[in-house]
């Protein structure tokens, strides 16, 4: 029964290194960098195998009083909660190693509003969003920038760049 485990465990050792080198061949990294009104928004770095999807996220969860409740005379806030910034999933073609396919979502904090109601005040956050979805074609080295713009945030860039 010893013998066993042992065999066992020197097959283990010995293979985790072959499927680690199998993996890191095929890999593509990318970086993608959002930018608004020529500032950054967020850049990171994605390591993707082909076939697989690749979720990045720069995001900042943000709190705020959302209720409040009165119990027994004292009056407790109740948070609420938020999430800004980039999110996305990055995922390259097993078939064709230069398509690149991307969803994203930038969330931005516009402003904190306020809304009374029988004398008790809670904050409203107003959020925009805009959702990005489109099949780029990349080589090795190359990059492209996409713009648009939003009436609530402005102008947006959006830079994706194959290293390798």
């Amino acid at each position: 029964m010893l013998k066993k485990v042992m065999f066992g465990a020197v097959l283990s050792l010995m293979m985790v290194p072959v499927a680690a080198m199998a993996s890191a061949e095929g890999h593509a990294v990318y970086t993608v960098k959002v930018m608004n009104n020529g500032e950054k928004i967020s850049n990171v770095s994605i390591s993707t195998i082909p076939g697989a999807p690749a979720p990045f996220s720069v995001t900042r969860k943000i709190s705020y009083p959302a209720a409040s409740k009165i119990k027994n005379g004292k009056v407790s806030l109740l948070p609420g909660f938020i999430t800004t910034g980039v999110s996305g999933v990055l995922s390259e073609s097993r078939k064709n190693h230069g398509v690149v396919h991307l969803k994203l979502a930038d969330t931005r904090l516009i402003k904190m509003g306020t809304f009374v109601a029988d004398g008790q005040t809670i904050v409203l956050p107003e959020v925009s969003t805009q959702n990005f979805q489109d099949a780029l074609f990349l080589q090795k080295g190359q990059s492209m920038v996409l713009h648009g713009f939003n009436p609530k945030t402005g102008v947006i860039s959006l830079t994706v760049s194959r290293a390798r």
